[in-house]
């Protein structure tokens, strides 16, 4: 979906809606942020340190197979359409919405043109699959070596069809993103404003918060590259200043503040 998703619209049923993401997936970025509409057949790889309890911190080695491409805003449908499923009391693998429905509980303009895009980057996901040498499960409460995708969709093609969308979730990344120890609450609205650089780093920091007041030291190149997305090629003073501008949009917001002094 694309970075116009990123304004918040007025009257937005998406004021005050709880957000749900996967607290792995967080870890690390899906995709590249300097993403091209032409750019499919790619692979996504990353790694990132795993601390399991009382042991010594594990690699873990990601894989993100995106046969036709996947773009850094898609991931404001992936968890926006997680947080409709989970929003259910008793939430089931399988999601039934009109288009209309999600873009406008997402705060999105529900027209022809958003209708298209929306169909797009639901294809992207339907395609993307993800492999992890150390995901942590939360049910079992262990690393494991793991591949699943993330959901299917079908389509009703005729005009006059009044069945909304049927998405069927991939039973694993489900049972991930249910468990208490698995998934992370957020802000949607506040979420959604953001640039998809910024969204990263929102929802990275938001897991360190819930565990500490203050951020870790990241090394710039791993924060720039392995978890938001930024080129490996890109100069690190040129890094800095996309992670500084992307600081800057959560401090206008008060989620981050300086150090005193």
């Amino acid at each position: 979906m694309p970075e116009t998703h990123r304004q918040q619209r007025h009257g937005s049923r998406s004021h005050g809606f709880n957000g749900i993401a996967q607290l792995s997936l967080v870890e690390h970025a899906l995709s590249p942020l300097s993403y091209d509409t032409r750019n499919e057949g790619f692979v996504h790889r990353v790694s990132y340190p795993v601390y399991a309890r009382g042991k010594r911190p594990v690699t873990a080695n990601v894989t993100v197979s995106c046969p036709l491409g996947l773009a850094p805003s898609d991931e404001l449908l992936l968890w926006g359409l997680l947080s409709l499923t989970l929003s259910d009391d008793k939430p089931a693998s399988v999601f039934y919405a009109t288009r209309h429905y999600v873009l406008s509980q997402l705060g999105l303009p529900v027209n022809g043109s958003y209708y298209a895009i929306f169909d797009a980057a639901c294809r992207r996901m339907e395609f993307t699959t993800y492999e992890n040498t150390a995901f942590y499960d939360p049910v079992r409460g262990e690393l494991c070596d793991i591949r699943f995708g993330f959901f299917k969709r079908r389509k009703p093609t005729g005009a006059d069809s009044e069945r909304g969308d049927r998405f069927v979730w991939d039973q694993q990344f489900l049972e991930f993103a249910k468990h208490a120890y698995g998934r992370m609450r957020f802000p949607f609205s506040q979420y959604q404003r953001y640039s998809p650089g910024a969204r990263r780093l929102f929802l990275l920091l938001r897991k360190f918060f819930h565990r500490r007041s203050v951020t870790p030291e990241f090394d710039v190149f791993d924060l720039a590259v392995n978890k938001l997305g930024l080129s490996p090629q890109t100069r690190i003073p040129d890094l800095k200043k996309a992670i500084n501008r992307y600081a800057e949009e959560l401090l206008e917001d008060g989620v981050l503040a300086l150090p005193s002094g």
